[in-house]
């Protein structure tokens, strides 16, 4: 699907080839998407625009950013950084495929840092014995692509912008393009 504003208007709205191939679905101007990962690039662009602010360190714990400590159990002396989460080496993992694959479509409204305390700390509802962490290996030791790393990046995100992640990047990222 295409979207096309000129002049601020909707000029064209039309889609092309399939949203399905199961069922044949043609697309739509309306059809919703998934945006899956293409979100990852903006959550490194805003965290790089901060960088330039003077309001984030690559390099700094993570921790002093939220206001509280996340810590692999696994290692629980190695600190995580933005730079650790942007390149998915901070030992987090999604949990399973079925995280993946039963995600609810379209995009639910995120609470970030409710959602990162839900999963990641040991009083988290859905903690379910550390499973977003990997026990093989400490921070920054390894690559391993994980969806759940980049939520937290983008919580660390608006505690150093002091503002919510989207009105962030709404006005220092979209509004100037």
């Amino acid at each position: 699907s295409v979207g096309l504003i000129k002049e601020g208007r909707l000029a064209l709205a039309k889609g092309y080839g399939l949203a399905n191939r199961e069922t044949k679905l043609i697309p739509t101007g309306d059809t919703v998407w998934s945006m899956a990962s293409c979100s990852k690039p903006v959550v490194g662009i805003a965290a790089l625009k901060l960088v330039d602010q003077g309001k984030l360190d690559l390099d700094k714990d993570v921790s002093d950013y939220i206001g509280f400590p996340l810590r692999n159990p696994n290692f629980p002396d190695d600190k995580i950084t933005m730079r650790h989460l942007l390149a998915h080496a901070s030992s987090l993992k999604d949990a399973s495929q079925a995280d993946i694959s039963s995600y609810p479509r379209p995009d639910p409204p995120q609470q970030l840092e409710k959602d990162v305390r839900t999963w990641l700390l040991p009083e988290g509802a859905e903690f379910a014995n550390a499973a977003y962490w990997d026990a093989s290996a400490k921070p920054g030791a390894k690559y391993a692509y994980a969806n759940v790393g980049s939520t937290v990046a983008g919580l660390v995100v608006e505690k150093a912008a002091g503002q919510l992640f989207n009105e962030f990047c709404n006005q220092h990222l979209f509004a100037p393009m």
